[in-house]
């Protein structure tokens, strides 16, 4: 069962589900949590969870179980996510999940322009990055948008409320998928266009005057609800 911010309608499922190259995928993970995202995993799947906590790494073992019964190859990498990859080899990832910001203390540090470069580094030529800004007190869309507009990527930002599933669920919903909002980024200009992603995506914000996050300049308050 896929739970909370991640349902099939989400703006992740829909990117997972949508994407061209169904098998034997290579997912990035910033951000463990309860490792609900692993249960996307299929046979012949890779997932790479870059986490900072050891506490969270422990309870993703016992007593939450999605690492334990995915499908896919896990490896969990220890130490902050983005310094982590600085020292990697690329990836070769088809997809970077990002699930680090739902909380009041947002990792500005894994926002910044510099960051986005990083990220590029470890993603095929067509892969796509996905962000979590599900955040009652944050707007982070303008920080991204003008993050992955250095690196020449387009973007899509996906909305979805609570209780909305996949397309078996009755028409009462269900009670353990919140309400989400996700980016969805990529170069890929075809899974870009495809039109359940397209459908789904909010209209073009107002002009963004939120100036470009780098490792020298960040402002929370300029993006605050």
């Amino acid at each position: 069962m896929i739970t909370s911010y991640f349902g099939p309608r989400s703006g992740l499922g829909l990117a997972l589900r949508q994407f061209p190259r169904q098998a034997h995928q290579r997912i990035g993970l910033l951000g463990l949590g309860a490792g609900s995202i692993a249960a996307y995993g299929k046979p012949g799947d890779y997932l790479r969870i870059y986490e900072i906590d050891p506490a969270v790494r422990d309870l993703a073992y016992q007593p939450f179980s999605y690492l334990a019964t995915s499908a896919a190859k896990i490896e969990v990498v220890m130490g902050d996510g983005r310094l982590s990859m600085e020292r990697e080899a690329p990836q070769q990832l088809d997809f970077l999940i990002m699930d680090a910001f739902t909380s009041d203390a947002v990792p500005v540090h894994l926002l910044s322009r510099e960051a986005f470069a990083i990220y590029q580094r470890h993603l095929k030529p067509d892969g796509v990055i996905l962000v979590n800004i599900s955040n009652r007190y944050l707007n982070l869309r303008p920080v991204i948008e003008n993050a992955v507009r250095t690196i020449g990527f387009q973007a899509h930002h996906i909305e979805c409320e609570d209780g909305v599933g996949g397309e078996d669920d009755d028409d009462q919903g269900v009670w353990w998928l919140y309400g989400n909002t996700w980016m969805v980024l990529s170069k890929n200009e075809e899974f870009m266009s495809r039109p359940a992603l397209r459908h789904a995506a909010s209209p073009p914000a107002p002009a963004n005057t939120i100036p470009l996050w780098t490792d020298d300049y960040s402002s929370m308050f300029r993006v605050l609800h």
